[in-house]
């Protein structure tokens, strides 16, 4: 059986444990193995009950377990009876269970004991007949045989040997391997099934269900355990959150609207099953003339309208209630100008027609878990905020980002995307601390107002096509392409003509662009033949100036064509951006100071006067025009060590080191290794191979000449890739460098597809400009390419001093004992039509050894990618219990015991999935523990913290003094904790990274579950330290380095799917980007083939 672990708080018991972090973090907790020691010494000496101190759950347990004679077994009894019969024969100085203290109140006051919780009490009411028929040995006493060994396990975890450890003797590599195997899980499909549950021993709790979490209310998660934290010198902030003032006696009422249109063309459709929803635009023009025309009396800047289905009034509409409808028809003159077309206009009030802004003061000033999150007066407030910008002239793009009219072109120089940019400003309310509005600067690229064609031969151009490409009919992969970037892309055509001569516009949708181009020939409804050009020309007296271009389909249901040069893209379209090309294009143009990025903020909020909206008025509402002050902290920061006991301080200043001459902490093994040279335009790449093998040398890594393998292929292909891993295998090559070509983008794919699922060989892919180039080879570039190569032999980079020795800056202890750190995140297939084939992808991490600096990864396909009771992505991972549950079996095979304490850092939630997180994935973190437990319970502390980046929160330091950087960006280890935070949960800001460029973006944890109990100086400095053991650079990075790993395995998995990824500058880094195959995205089973756990291969 494992070792029951001592150190487990019995705070959590099931389905508890959620708001009671009052205190530091558990220092109280017992287990250490000092501790431990002491409870062995001091057991033989028993003390008087009135002197006795508050006992230790197995200390406990030993006392009450004396061994018992073979003739002493008796028939077993009910409890209640055994602990009768029982009470003379023990001793005085043993602690009576609670039950039989309320049994017999006459008992003497001096042997009364102080209430013990619930779980101590659960253990010490085991009946003394129990016991007595238990063997000459029971489990309980080999169990304490074997306490020394377990606490040199535990001791070892925390002594940091400098050389890697030594291996367990053969016996016990073979008990714990048996062990394992008796909990060995093997996952089918994305639920997972646990092979051998049946064997398992009965345990002596119910295990946490999902109802259990669920009943859990989200208002009630934990609270804040302190004021803030303290740590760390001051520095003096400004945040981009204005002071939002209302009225709290203010009413509004809410209605329901439904348009509907009443064309032939649109009831044809419905009749068909298929579902025909109004444009935004349209039904705000439709909801202006019903006003006008049926509510002419209502002032316009007292309503508020969503654009779909919702309208807010300051004042009740007269004639419409909940139990009658209003239902009404209104007409909209056609874009031809002959005749109108007719909606159906059906007003209802809402069931819950009232909302007050009151609430939401309500909210910030009761106690916690007494109210609600007040959603319906946010929502008001949001639908207000994008009222009153649009009354500025700022154009509505997504759901809270509104952009003005003038843009800038995207691209820098010739040839690139001819995207242009809008830049605009994201506005959303913040009732955390207090009502505050948050406004940041937001930029979106856009397809460019003008001739479909123009347009068309610039994108080919970006691609490098040639010019004579359009003197011909397109190829089928160039005009898919052009398809996918213009699909349902709404243009306008302006050589329609009336009965009477007159021209006009009539906007269309693009569902595709067709191969017949205007060159080819057509058949008229009265049979006749004639090019799509000379129609045109007879119909419309227009001479088409490109016949070969294709023409885009611009009906559903008919084959509707229009040539490309009569379409003009309309403004405000968003194009996709699969391989971030877009992203990384927005990042270059409007990357500015910080310093600079404040001031166009408040600026810009001036020059709008939103003070002046009519809105505004009428909701009795101010804005205040000025940026919040406040108090953040800068964290200490890290000593780093490496080899030969060398520390390595951040003198270069918060956030980044210096580590040209230090030798890698523990540098990874491998025995025979190759390296592939796949790009034929590479013809010396020997200086890169000397430069790289040198440098591996001095680090310790066995990358040499005469254990390597050289292969030069110039034009590679799958078959000819998978020839060489099977020749890789023969020659028994654990390691392969690849040098590929930007563009070569299917290699890389094979590469890491048969590396990882098939052959199980180590893969590093390498840019070819960065083996030979004009300032290539770097010594720099080569360092951190070295960086990935040691981690995926499984070595150690660095690892951090202070979590070495368990010491904060203060010397006082952080991480106690065993811990393991957890992270996840869920990477969803890019948009395409091959959805319904391919999945999202689930990762989970888990650190491996006490520096988290070595970690292992879960990959699981989800279920489903869209939730089943909306139509959102589904974030939750279906197999958590899984994933987790195969970590803490090689967590203990690694280190022969299992850790006390749980760290689980989750990506990719958003606020509104809070609840839904919290009562799947949680609960499903504690059935794997349950599952863990073989004899004794194993309850470890388990924290879960939600790491978000997906906020418009900005921190500006007030001081230029306090400004690092070229950007002038706040210090690395800025943290904020008030303020601007929710005033009663567990929730911070952390700036953990220095930034290259831009203004930098600090992440926001949220903890929505804490066992542990941690104070928020700790936890902040806890997170801190993990965001300086990433392993692909010698900096801090923005998230825990579990996340960021987690990340990477999720996108690696996701180019196992078939999609598209690209090297980035120094190796590569994963692009979502649509695959052609759709074989090849069916994924049964999501295992690497890698025979060593040492390895992290993802990197």
């Amino acid at each position: 059986y494992w070792q029951k672990m001592p150190a487990k708080s019995k705070s959590r018991g099931r389905g508890r444990g959620r708001g009671g972090n009052q205190g530091g973090p558990s220092q109280e907790a017992p287990g250490f193995p000092q501790q431990q020691q002491q409870q062995q010494q001091q057991q033989p000496q028993q003390q008087p009950p009135q002197q006795q101190p508050p006992q230790q759950p197995q200390q406990q347990q030993r006392q009450q377990q004396p061994q018992q004679p073979p003739q002493q077994q008796q028939p077993q009894q009910p409890p209640q009876q055994q602990q009768r019969q029982q009470q003379p024969q023990q001793p005085p100085q043993q602690q009576q269970p609670q039950q039989q203290r309320q049994q017999q109140p006459q008992q003497p006051p001096q042997q009364q004991q102080p209430q013990q919780p619930p779980q101590q009490q659960q253990r010490q009411q085991q009946p003394q007949q129990q016991r007595q028929q238990q063997p000459q040995q029971p489990p309980q006493q080999q169990q304490r045989q074997q306490q020394p060994q377990q606490q040199k396990k535990q001791q070892a975890w925390r002594q940091q040997p400098q050389q890697p450890p030594p291996s367990r003797p053969e016996a016990e590599t073979s008990q714990i391997e048996r062990e394992v195997s008796e909990l060995s899980l093997e996952v089918e499909g994305a639920t997972g099934t646990v092979e051998g549950a049946a064997a398992l021993p009965a345990k002596e709790f119910l295990p946490v269900t999902v109802s259990a979490v669920s009943d859990q209310r989200r208002r009630q998660l934990p609270s804040r355990p302190d004021r803030g934290g303290t740590k760390g010198r001051k520095i003096a902030l400004y945040a981009n959150h204005f002071n939002f003032k209302f009225s709290d006696d203010l009413r509004v009422f809410m209605y329901d609207f439904e348009i509907q249109d009443c064309n032939k063309r649109t009831q044809n459709v419905r009749q068909k099953g298929k579902t025909f929803e109004l444009r935004r635009t349209e039904c705000e023009a439709v909801m202006r003339a019903f006003m006008r025309q049926f509510f002419p009396q209502i002032n316009p800047y007292r309503y508020i309208y969503d654009g779909r289905r919702v309208a807010y009034f300051l004042d009740k509409l007269p004639g419409v209630s909940s139990e009658s409808t209003f239902k009404k028809r209104v007409l909209l003159p056609k874009d031809s100008g002959e005749g109108e077309n007719e909606y159906s206009v059906l007003v209802v009030e809402s069931r819950t027609p009232t909302r007050h802004f009151g609430d939401i003061s309500t909210y910030l000033t009761t106690e916690m878990g007494t109210a609600d999150i007040p959603i319906d007066a946010i929502r008001v407030v949001d639908v207000l905020l994008k009222a009153t910008f649009i009354e500025k002239s700022m154009v509505p793009i997504g759901s809270r980002a509104l952009f003005f009219e003038r843009s800038v072109p995207l691209g820098q120089r010739e040839g690139d995307l001819p995207w242009v940019m809008h830049q605009g400003l994201f506005a959303s309310l913040r009732p955390q601390w207090s009502v505050r509005l948050n406004v940041d600067n937001t930029q979106v690229a856009c397809y460019p107002s003008k001739n479909l064609a123009d347009l068309l031969y610039e994108i080919g151009k970006s691609k490098r096509w040639r010019d004579d490409v359009w003197n011909r009919e397109l190829s089928d992969r160039d005009r898919i392409i052009l398809g996918k970037l213009v699909k349902m892309c709404r243009v306008e055509a302006s050589h329609y003509k009336t009965k009477e001569g007159h021209n006009f516009t009539r906007k269309h949708t693009i569902f595709d662009l067709k191969r017949s181009p205007a060159a080819s020939t057509i058949t008229l409804d009265d049979g006749s033949q004639l090019t799509v050009q000379q129609y045109f020309k007879k119909q419309y007296g227009r001479d088409l100036k490109y016949p070969y271009m294709p023409c885009a389909k611009v009906s559903s249901n008919r084959n509707t064509l229009l040539p490309v040069e009569l379409c003009t893209m309309m403004p405000y379209q968003k194009p996709p951006d699969k391989e971030g090309e877009i992203v990384s294009a927005i990042i270059r143009k409007a990357a500015v100071p910080a310093e600079q990025r404040k001031a166009e903020i408040e600026d810009r909020l001036k020059r709008l006067d939103l003070n002046r909206s009519g809105y505004l008025a009428e909701f009795k509402v101010n804005i205040d025009v000025r940026m919040l002050q406040l108090w953040g902290r800068v964290l200490g920061s890290p000593a780093i060590g490496y080899a030969k006991n060398q520390s390595v301080k951040l003198d270069r200043g918060p956030g980044k080191w210096d580590a040209r001459n230090a030798v890698f902490f523990e540098a990874g093994q491998v025995q025979r290794w190759a390296f592939v040279n796949l790009d034929d335009r590479v013809r010396n790449d020997m200086p890169f191979f000397n430069m790289l093998t040198q440098q591996a040398g001095q680090n310790g890594i066995p990358l040499r000449e005469d254990n390597c393998k050289y292969v030069k292929e110039g034009r590679p292909n799958h078959d000819l890739i998978d020839r060489m891993f099977r020749e890789f295998q023969k020659d028994k090559i654990e390691f392969a460098m690849f040098v590929v070509n930007a563009f070569d983008k299917e290699s890389y794919k094979t590469i890491k597809s048969l590396g990882d699922l098939k052959y199980g060989i180590i893969t590093q892919a390498v840019l070819s400009k960065n083996v030979e180039g004009p300032r290539a080879p770097s010594p720099q570039t080569v360092g951190n390419i070295l960086l990935k190569i040691n981690g995926k032999l499984g070595g150690i980079n660095w690892r951090l001093d202070q979590l070495a020795r368990d010491l904060n800056a203060e010397g006082r202890a952080i991480v106690k004992e065993p811990m393991i750190v957890f992270g996840a995140d869920v990477t969803h297939p890019a948009p395409t039509g091959d959805n319904s084939i391919r999945k999202s992808i689930a990762a989970v991490v888990a650190s491996m050894d006490v520096n988290f600096t070595r970690y292992s990864a879960e990959f699981r396909e989800q279920v489903s990618r869209k939730g089943t009771e909306t139509n959102a992505v589904k974030e939750v991972i279906d197999d958590m219990k899984g994933a987790v549950k195969a970590l803490l079996l090689k967590f203990y095979k690694r280190n022969g015991f299992k850790p006390t304490s749980i760290m689980f850092y989750r990506d990719g939630v958003s606020e509104g999935q809070f609840t839904e997180v919290l009562r799947h994935e949680v609960a499903a973190i504690q059935q794997a523990c349950t599952e863990m437990a073989t004899g004794n319970e194993y309850e470890p502390r388990i924290t879960f913290i939600i790491v978000g980046k997906r906020h418009h929160t900005r921190l500006f330091p007030a001081s230029r003094q306090d400004a690092v950087g070229k950007s002038g960006n706040c210090p690395a280890g800025t943290v904020v904790d008030t303020d601007i935070v929710h005033k009663r949960e567990f929730n911070f800001y952390l700036l953990s990274h220095e930034g290259i460029q831009g203004t930098s973006k600090p992440s926001l944890y949220h903890v929505l579950w804490d066992d542990n109990k941690w104070s928020s100086d700790d936890l902040q400095l806890f997170t801190y330290y993990l965001c300086h053991v990433y392993m692909r650079c010698t900096r801090s990075v923005s998230i825990p380095s579990p996340v960021y790993y987690a990340h990477l395995c999720a996108f690696r998995a996701r180019t196992w799917q078939g999609e598209d990824s690209s090297p980035d500058a120094s190796s590569v880094s994963s692009r979502q980007s649509a695959a052609t195959d759709p074989a090849s995205l069916r994924l049964e089973k999501i295992e690497p083939a890698y025979s060593r756990d040492d390895s992290m291969f993802f990197l």
